[in-house]
C-alpha cells in the first residue's frame, strides 16, 4: 500500500524544510526527524519488492531507517491483521494511493461491515478499493485525515459503492474532491478515471458540517507518448493543481476553479465531473423555471421495449449497434445478423421515428433517428430509446447534440474505463430552445426527412445497378473474344471446384485459370502457342519470352517483335 513510499517522502521532505525554517539547532533538526521516522510514519506493503524498494527510496533522500511493514493490510486473521488492528483509532494522516481492481470474496470479507451491516444486499465479490475505504476509516482517529487517489467507482457509482458512501456520511466529513484527467497513470498503463479524495473523520459527538471543494484537472502538467514500445512521460508545465490547491487553501473567499457546496455528504454522488463541470452560465440557466422551457419528459417518453430475436423464428433480424448511427446526419443503418450469432447486447425493438441516444460516451453526441426502412429492427442495450411526442423525431435528435445538452449529459457519467450515463437522466435535460420556435424547426426537419428518403431510394436503386454492373462483367469475363478450349475450362473448373471455391468466383476467374494452366509446363506452353498464335510462329527466346508471358497472362494475341 506505501508502494515506493512516494507519499511518505514527500510528506516527511516538506515537513523538514518547514522545521529547518523554524529551528536553527541542527541537532535539534535531527532528533526531530529521528522521532518522525522511528515513531510517527508507518508505511505498509504486501510486496517484498515493493519495500526493498521504498527502503530504497527513503535512504537516496538521506532518511534513516523507517518503520516499513511486509504485512496484507487487509488480513482480518493472523499476524498481519494484528499488525493493521493495532493501528485502529490512532492515525492521524493517511496518504494513499490504493492498488485497484483486485477481488475479493468468501470468508476474506465476513469482518468487514462493508458486506455486511453497510450494504442493502450481501455481494458475492467486493474490490479492494471498497475494503481499502472501510480500513481507512476503522485506522483513522477522530479527527484525522485521508487523503487518497481513488477510482471514480467509489465517488459514482450505485450498488455497493453507494452503501459504502451512505454509510460514512455521517461519520466523515468531505473536504476536498479534485478530479484528475485520464492521462494521469497513462505511464502505468491504464487510462483508469481517478480522482483526489479528502475526508476527515468526525470527532465523537460532532454534527458540524463544512463546505466542500470540488474541482476538475484538465492539465496534470505532462503527456504520455509511446516511444519504442515504452510509455514516457513528457513534462509541458505545472499543470492545474497548484492553482486548485491555492484557491482550496484560500477558501471560499475566491474561486474560480473550486466550487463550493454545503452538506456534499448527503449527495447521492460525490464526484466533481458531477459537481463542479458545468459553468456558472449554465448552472444559472437551468436554476431558471421558465413556463416556455422544454425538458426531454416534455416532448418525448423513455421506452424499454425487450426483445429476443431467437424466438421469432426467423434466419436473420437487423441488428443496430451504436456504430451505425452517423454522427453528422443522425441517419441510422443497421446489418443484417444471423439468429444464430445475436449479440449479447441486442435487447430492444425499435419503432420508426424513434429517436436512438448512445449512453456509452455522450461526449460524442451520437444520436440518430430509426428510418420507416429499419421498423422492428433491434438495437443494442447500450442505446436509450426516447418515442417522441408532439416534437419532430429529427429536431430532438439534433437538440440532443448541441453542446448545451451534451454538457448536461457529461455530469452524469458514471464509470471508470468507459465513461457511461443512466437512460433516466435523458428525461432531466433541459432542450435549448424556446416551446414557439418548434414549428420552424419541425418544417425544416420535414424537408431534410422528405430529402432523406429521396436519397434512400437514390442509394437503393445505385445499388441495384452496381449489381447489375457487376453481373454484366463477371458474364463478359466468362465469354472473352479469346476463349480458351473447352476442355481445359472444364479441366481447370473442375480442380477449382476441389480446391473448394466459389462457383461465382470460378465465373471472374476462369480465364485467369485457364492461363495459369497453359504455364503449368513447357509441353503445355508450346502446345497453347500454336493453338492461340497460328499465324506467326517465332522461336521462343529469352528476349521475347516474357511477351508470351504477357499473352498468356490477359488472353490476347499482341504480336510478338
Amino acid at each position: 500500500m506505501c508502494r515506493i513510499a512516494s507519499f511518505l517522502v514527500e510528506a516527511v521532505q516538506c515537513l523538514r524544510e518547514r522545521v529547518a525554517a523554524q529551528i536553527e539547532d541542527p541537532r535539534l533538526r535531527e532528533l526531530w526527524l529521528k522521532n518522525m521516522l522511528e515513531k510517527v510514519v508507518v508505511g505498509i506493503d504486501k510486496s517484498e519488492r515493493m519495500i526493498r524498494l521504498a527502503l530504497t527510496n527513503v535512504a537516496m533522500f538521506g532518511f534513516p531507517m523507517t518503520k516499513l511493514h511486509l504485512a496484507n493490510s487487509l488480513a482480518r486473521n493472523g499476524d498481519d491483521a494484528k499488525l493493521a488492528d493495532s493501528l485502529s483509532g490512532k492515525v492521524k494522516l493517511i496518504l494513499t494511493n490504493p492498488p485497484f481492481g483486485a477481488c475479493f470474496q468468501g470468508n476474506d470479507l465476513v469482518k468487514y461491515k462493508i458486506a455486511t451491516s453497510w450494504c442493502r444486499r450481501f455481494p458475492g465479490r467486493l474490490d479492494s478499493e471498497v475494503l481499502f475505504m472501510e480500513r481507512y476509516f476503522d485506522w483513522l482517529a477522530p479527527g484525522g485525515h485521508l487523503v487518497a487517489i481513488v477510482p471514480d467507482s467509489i465517488l459514482t457509482n450505485q450498488g455497493v459503492f453507494e452503501d459504502l458512501r451512505r454509510s460514512l456520511a455521517d461519520k466523515v466529513e468531505l473536504c476536498t474532491v479534485v478530479s484528475l484527467p485520464t492521462v494521469t497513470f497513462g505511464v502505468a498503463g491504464t487510462t483508469t478515471k481517478t480522482s483526489v479524495l479528502h475526508l476527515r473523520k468526525r470527532n465523537r459527538g460532532s454534527n458540524k458540517s463544512r463546505s466542500t471543494a470540488f474541482a476538475i484537472c484538465q492539465d496534470i502538467g505532462f503527456e504520455v507518448t509511446t516511444r519504442a514500445n515504452q510509455r514516457i512521460k513528457v513534462v509541458h508545465g505545472t499543470g492545474d493543481l497548484p492553482e486548485i490547491l491555492d484557491e482550496i487553501a484560500a477558501a471560499p473567499a475566491r474561486s474560480s476553479a473550486v466550487k463550493w457546496l454545503e452538506n456534499a455528504t448527503e449527495f447521492e454522488r460525490w464526484d466533481a465531473q458531477h459537481h463542479a463541470s458545468l459553468s456558472v452560465e449554465i448552472e444559472q440557466r437551468l436554476s431558471l423555471k421558465n413556463e416556455f422551457d422544454l425538458r426531454v419528459a416534455d416532448v418525448a417518453e423513455l421506452v424499454d421495449e425487450r426483445a429476443d430475436p431467437r424466438r421469432w423464428g426467423t434466419k436473420d433480424f437487423n441488428y443496430i449497434e451504436i456504430s451505425d448511427i452517423d454522427l453528422q446526419t443522425c441517419v441510422v443503418y443497421s446489418n443484417a445478423i444471423e439468429v444464430a450469432a445475436t449479440p449479447s447486447r441486442a435487447g430492444k425493438l425499435v419503432r420508426a421515428g424513434d429517436v436512438l441516444v448512445s449512453t456509452v460516451r455522450p461526449e460524442r453526441g451520437t444520436v440518430g433517428v430509426v428510418g420507416t426502412h429499419h421498423d422492428g429492427s433491434v438495437c443494442t442495450t447500450g442505446l436509450a430509446v426516447l418515442r417522441p411526442k408532439g416534437i419532430d423525431a429529427l429536431t430532438l435528435a439534433f437538440l440532443l447534440k448541441t453542446e448545451f445538452v451534451i454538457t448536461q449529459l457529461m455530469r452524469n457519467n458514471v464509470g471508470i474505463a468507459y465513461p457511461a450515463i443512466s437512460e433516466s437522466c435523458l428525461l432531466d435535460v433541459l432542450l435549448p430552445v424556446r416551446r414557439e420556435g418548434l414549428p420552424q424547426l419541425q418544417r425544416q426537419a420535414n424537408e431534410i426527412a422528405a430529402a432523406e428518403e429521396r436519397l434512400y431510394h437514390m442509394r437503393s436503386q445505385f445499388s441495384a445497378a452496381i449489381d447489375d454492373a457487376g453481373a454484366a462483367w463477371r458474364a463478359a469475363a466468362a465469354t472473352p473474344n479469346s476463349k480458351p478450349r473447352p476442355v481445359s475450362q472444364t479441366t481447370y473448373r473442375r480442380q477449382s471446384r476441389k480446391a473448394g471455391f466459389d462457383s461465382r468466383d470460378l465465373e471472374i476467374f476462369q480465364h485467369a485459370a485457364v492461363h495459369k494452366g497453359l504455364r503449368s509446363s513447357s509441353t503445355d506452353r508450346a502446345k497453347a502457342k500454336s493453338r492461340m498464335f497460328p499465324v506467326r510462329k517465332k522461336r521462343l527466346t529469352a528476349k521475347n519470352s516474357w511477351e508470351l508471358n504477357l499473352q498468356l497472362l490477359v488472353g490476347y494475341p499482341f504480336p510478338l517483335l
